[in-house]
């Protein structure tokens, strides 16, 4: 009897606990319920997509890179006697920078010097012989050939000499030196590094909406990111006529360093293309959009994912090139929480500003 009395006892707990597990349930339903009731319209700002006047600009990256630079080589091999520049001066073109003994050239010279006189002075003899047909035509021809040998030997032995004097091929700075006084220097091997910092250049690709607006530019301005709040002219050098493997157009610039030396090569640059004029353009803030390429847009009080293709940014706008038209009610705050499809209410209609 107490054992069947027990089980009564256990299969009561067991309803009741299964009693109090279906009404938490159905509590938990109705409260999801009401929260989805409450949530069904959220609320968004939005604005009124317009067109406006922009001043369009784009940009482009690289890194500044001297004028020119060249590593010197040695034309001819000894010890070095002097040299007149160090890293970090200033050379003017032509200017000696290392002097190489000369010593056995210099002799060779002045021997090759001396036979290629005496050739000359005989041929000049044999020529008047010849006038007066003293000598027979192959006696000339063969001082003309001993002329032109020794010539050759003094022609060879003058650059030999010249190549001792290792000279600037531009004005520049001497960036690094790599010869000293009493070394030796070899014939093919870098004696000094010369950079010309007269102005610099600045290389970069531009996609072919940008290339084409190339000849509209009215100004291009350079900011170097170690100095955003110094701003550089720039003028336009080259522009490609073929696209390259990333199917962009290289584009070179120049900026003059002639009153501007605080300028280094190897700085990350920025230049900014200012454009002649204003053109009406539709625009979205980057603030609106999702992924860099979708906005909401309400139609019917339902928000609607759309995909744009976006243009080149303005400042902190960017040119819709497709996607979006004129009047379209655009979500511009409360995007966070909102899905395709889901409907909303309106709290700040905004209309778009105009610039």
């Amino acid at each position: 009897m107490k054992k069947a009395i027990g089980i009564l006892v256990i299969l009561a707990l067991f309803i009741l606990i299964g009693f109090v597990l279906y009404k938490n349930k159905r509590s938990l339903e109705a409260e999801a319920l009401a929260a989805e009731i409450k949530v069904d319209a959220v609320p968004v700002e939005v604005v009124t997509l317009q067109p406006e006047k922009l001043n369009q600009s784009f940009t482009g990256s690289g890194i500044l890179s001297a004028n020119r630079e060249l590593m010197v080589i040695a034309e001819t091999q000894g010890r070095v006697e002097k040299v007149y520049k160090q890293a970090g001066d200033k050379v003017d073109k032509g200017e000696i920078v290392i002097k190489v003994n000369d010593e056995l050239l210099r002799a060779e010279f002045l021997a090759t010097e001396a036979n290629f006189q005496k050739a000359e002075k005989d041929l000049e003899r044999f020529k008047r012989l010849s006038a007066g047909e003293a000598i027979s035509t192959d006696q000339l021809e063969k001082v003309n050939l001993n002329y032109q040998a020794a010539k050759a030997k003094f022609l060879v032995s003058k650059k030999r000499l010249a190549d001792t004097r290792i000279m600037a091929p531009f004005s520049g700075v001497v960036n690094m030196m790599m010869a000293e006084e009493g070394g030796m220097v070899g014939a093919g091997r870098p004696v000094f590094e010369l950079v010309d910092l007269s102005r610099f250049k600045l290389k970069m690709s531009l996609t072919e909406d940008e290339v084409l607006k190339i000849d509209r530019v009215s100004s291009i301005e350079i900011i170097i990111r170690a100095m955003p709040d110094e701003v550089f002219e720039a003028k336009l050098l080259h522009t490609a006529v073929k696209a390259n493997h990333a199917l962009q157009y290289d584009v070179e610039l120049a900026v003059d360093n002639a009153n501007v030396s605080i300028l280094k090569a190897g700085m990350l640059a920025q230049a900014r293309f200012r454009m002649e004029g204003q053109q009406e353009v539709l625009a979205v803030s980057r603030q609106w959009m999702l992924d860099g390429e979708r906005v909401f847009v309400i139609k019917d009080g339902v928000a609607r994912l759309r995909s744009i293709v976006p243009g080149e940014a303005v400042e902190d706008r960017l040119i819709v090139k497709s996607g979006l038209s004129a009047g379209e009610l655009v979500v511009s705050s409360g995007m966070v929480n909102l899905r395709d499809g889901q409907k909303v209410k309106i709290s700040n209609l905004a209309q778009h500003d105009s610039e």
